[in-house]
């Protein structure tokens, strides 16, 4: 989902939110040291959200920020992002 609306000041805010679904089929994970193999069991079905918003501020600069979450049966976690991109 996202959107452009643009400001009184200028400024166009674009805001946005996307879910992701990840299925894994067949899949192994397995490591090696000196011979010595060893399996790994991780979850597989996640779950991940973001949510965010660019704030274009000049035609040169864009202000960004996003926070995210992805949890799964083994695993959760949540992120947070903040930028600045000036293009010259």
């Amino acid at each position: 989902i996202y959107a452009d609306f643009q400001l009184g000041n200028g400024m166009v805010i674009s805001p946005y939110a996307r879910a992701d679904f990840q299925q894994r089929f067949g899949y192994s994970n397995t490591a090696s040291v000196e011979g010595e193999e060893s399996e790994f069991e991780d979850a597989d079905f996640s779950v991940a959200l973001y949510s965010g918003f660019n704030l274009k501020m000049t035609g040169s600069t864009t202000l960004s920020t996003e926070i995210r979450g992805k949890w799964s049966a083994d695993s959760s976690t949540v992120a947070g992002k903040l930028g600045l991109k000036i293009a010259f």
